[in-house]
């Protein structure tokens, strides 16, 4: 059976993309409050959520 192989971009592409500043901010948020994750579509959700999850 094959194995399934998940490929994400990567930092650096995260850091030039046109919204990367505030993604980074997200990704590597570690304040008291929870983070709740919203945008519109193709905005980075599931970049940042899957980034944030890889970091656990």
């Amino acid at each position: 059976m094959p194995q399934f192989k998940f490929n994400t971009i990567s930092r650096t592409d995260i850091e030039n993309s046109l919204a990367g500043a505030q993604m980074i901010y997200a990704i590597d948020y570690d304040g008291p409050e929870k983070l709740l994750v919203t945008g519109c579509a193709r905005s980075g959700k599931t970049t940042v959520s899957l980034m944030r999850a890889g970091s656990v």
